[in-house]
């Protein structure tokens, strides 16, 4: 079994962000918290800015055999001297040199600190190369290749502190071809492997997160412990894709576009401002848009920064964003896609309040903890209310000058098709007021094209869904529970109605599970 370790002394709690991260990979009920006290029962544990007694524990608990540890975030001395790791110092200036400029259109801007990996084949993610700590497509808002910000402000987002890990680094943290500090190393205490991440939060916003899961299932797997992981495609496919059209000002000025994804049997997903629904212009299309399986969600009814300000109003936008939704279509929807990307908690407890089961968030402008890695349950929430993050937003004025005025968003396809996670894109339909970069429709409709073209090309065995299949199947595979028992591992599949299977990797396999297989074990 897997378990976490709470350092309760640590001035940032990253704990309960960091095991919601690794159930949303391994299941809720495979990874537990626990008491310093309890570690000997345990196979693999994670812990968070470890104190000098923990460290202690750990110690002790690594050298009696073969196990796996993941730390994120601060090493005491104790463990810098057993991993013989050395200190060293972070420049001054690190605030600055983490953060990234705005970006002007048609152009990216990127922090001067960035992260550069190093050779390792059992561990390595092509094509995780380097990323740099903040990175912007648009303003200072989107980071179109979908990953956080590494933060040089003390937070549980920033680098923690200079270690110099020599040859057991993974990563290190360079700004041009200086080497500050390292970023990420792999070691060894006794016969147990060490995972290290110079960051509180570890990796659990990034793509890079599939590092964690390839030590976790894959690493050594003829000699130390492995632990299946559920993976967020479902089996038989490479890639995942959804895509979606945010209704901010209008909504029938879409039906172009609609109609191409028609032509092209793409999935049409489209999040609603019901403030502009009130004429019943548009109902018709949505109507069509539903019959012809596309996927409506809510997007509230004013628009409002972070829905409100309040939970009482926040509750009631989304109460009724939903009831005026299903006037139009006849019945209740499930998901919502929050305005401007924010998702305060009093927000995100009111949709929980008022039945909706999940919903899309994260952007690197704000709210840093919705930036998943992989979608699903979230820390401190019920298990049956999820989110996946969509940052990749497809607009004109994001288009690159130059030859290839998509390469952009070719780079985030192949970092989720290698990381083995969802792949999303947005857009808006046309106002009178704004076009989002775009000329015309048909630039537009040729852009959308081309990076469908890439995808298809990229992965011929891609699985294209809208909104509501890809929440509902996050929501199946939040809800499968693995167990181990003398040596092997069972795996059930709650009943459903989704015609995918749920992929679980083990050992450098990959299994499929349906609810009619119930339980099957793994050895």
């Amino acid at each position: 079994m897997l378990a976490l370790i709470r350092n309760l002394q640590s001035e940032h709690d990253a704990a309960s962000l960091v095991l919601a991260a690794i159930q949303r990979s391994a299941s809720r009920n495979q990874c537990l918290e626990i008491s310093i006290d309890e570690v000997n029962a345990y196979e693999c544990l994670f812990c968070v800015d470890p104190s000098k007694d923990i460290s202690e524990s750990l110690i002790a608990w690594a050298k009696r055999k073969a196990r796996k540890l993941v730390i994120f975030g601060a090493l005491p001395v104790e463990l810098l001297s057993e991993l013989d790791w050395k200190s060293c110092d972070l420049p001054q200036d690190l605030t600055e040199l983490a953060s990234s400029p705005p970006t002007p259109i048609y152009q990216t801007r990127e922090s001067q600190a960035n992260v550069r990996y190093l050779p390792n084949e059992e561990l390595s993610v092509d094509p995780i190369w380097s990323r740099p700590f903040e990175r912007f497509d648009f303003a200072d808002e989107w980071n179109n290749h979908g990953y956080g910000a590494i933060r040089g402000n003390g937070d549980i987002w920033s680098i923690n502190a200079g270690v110099d890990a020599g040859q057991d680094a993974i990563s290190d943290f360079m700004i041009g071809d200086a080497i500050h500090s390292s970023f990420s190393a792999l070691g060894q205490i006794g016969d147990t492997n060490i995972l290290w991440v110079n960051r509180s939060a570890g990796l659990i916003d990034s793509y890079e997160w599939r590092i964690v899961e390839n030590f976790l299932t894959n690493y050594k797997s003829k000699t130390h412990p492995c632990f299946p992981i559920i993976r967020q495609i479902p089996h038989g496919f490479d890639m995942m894709v959804t895509s979606r059209l945010d209704c901010d000002e209008d909504v029938s000025s879409a039906r172009g576009l609609w109609s191409n994804y028609q032509e092209w049997e793409v999935p049409f997903s489209v999040a609603l401002l019901t403030s502009i629904l009130a004429s019943g212009e548009h109902d018709d299309f949505i109507k069509a848009i539903d019959r012809a399986g596309g996927s409506i969600l809510s997007h509230s009814v004013t628009h409002t920064p972070n829905w409100g300000g309040s939970y009482e109003a926040a509750f009631q936008e989304m109460q009724s964003s939903a009831a005026e939704i299903k006037a139009i279509i006849g019945r209740m929807i499930e998901y919502a896609v929050s305005p401007f990307h924010q998702n305060p908690d009093y927000a995100v407890r009111a949709l929980c309040d008022t039945g909706y089961k999940g919903f899309v968030g994260g952007i690197i402008a704000n709210d840093p903890e919705f930036i998943l890695a992989r979608g699903g349950t979230l820390a401190d929430l019920p298990s049956g209310f999820v989110s996946h993050s969509q940052q990749c937003m497809l607009h004109g004025d994001c288009l690159l000058e130059g030859g290839q005025p998509l390469s952009s968003y070719y780079h985030a396809v192949d970092l989720a098709f290698s990381s083995h996670t969802l792949f999303g894109y947005l857009d808006h339909p046309f106002s009178q007021r704004y076009q989002y970069g775009w000329q015309d429709e048909q630039i537009r409709a040729n852009a959308h094209k081309s990076l469908i073209n890439y995808i298809k090309n990229k992965s011929p065995n891609t699985l294209f869904v809208n909104e509501e299949v890809v929440l509902n199947f996050i929501q199946l595979c939040s809800a499968v529970s693995i167990t181990s028992n003398s040596g092997s591992w069972s795996v059930k599949i709650p009943s459903h109605d989704l015609p995918y299977k749920v992929a679980v990797e083990f050992k450098n396999r990959i299994y499929s599970f349906h609810s009619d297989d119930n339980c099957i074990s793994l050895n």
